[in-house]
């Protein structure tokens, strides 16, 4: 008989799988989707997120945040409008998008960008 893997285990899985896979951008991952790929079910899923004081979405929003910030920081995309940023970032509008942007560094998308590309700035400036 195998042993029950922990919360640790699970949540540990739960983000590679995330990363590995790159699930986060798909906008339509779902609980259930997720627990398949880790070879578990929605409620130890879940139990091992919220052991991280996270919800799925606030795991999975988190991780689309960070990878719209790398897009709008990448000098080639400084053209590419919030809209398709943020649905390739697998969220499914700019709002949401904005507010867990906001939550990782203190501004909006339009505001990093800015700060990023504004008048006379031809590169990406350090914040």
């Amino acid at each position: 008989m195998t042993r029950p893997r922990d919360k640790e285990e699970i949540f540990l899985s739960v983000c590679r799988v995330l990363e590995t896979k790159r699930l986060f951008l798909d906008e339509n991952l779902s609980l259930d989707t997720l627990a398949s790929e880790v070879m578990s079910n929605r409620t130890y899923v879940t139990k091992a997120i919220s052991m991280k004081s996270l919800s799925f979405a606030q795991l999975v929003n988190s991780m689309r945040a960070r990878y719209a910030i790398d897009y709008i920081m990448r000098e080639d995309c400084r053209d590419v409008n919030l809209v398709e940023i943020a649905e390739e970032s697998g969220f499914a509008s700019v709002r949401t998008m904005n507010r867990y942007i906001k939550q990782s560094t203190g501004v909006s998308a339009c505001a990093l960008r800015y700060r990023l590309y504004g008048p006379g700035r031809t590169r990406a400036q350090p914040l």
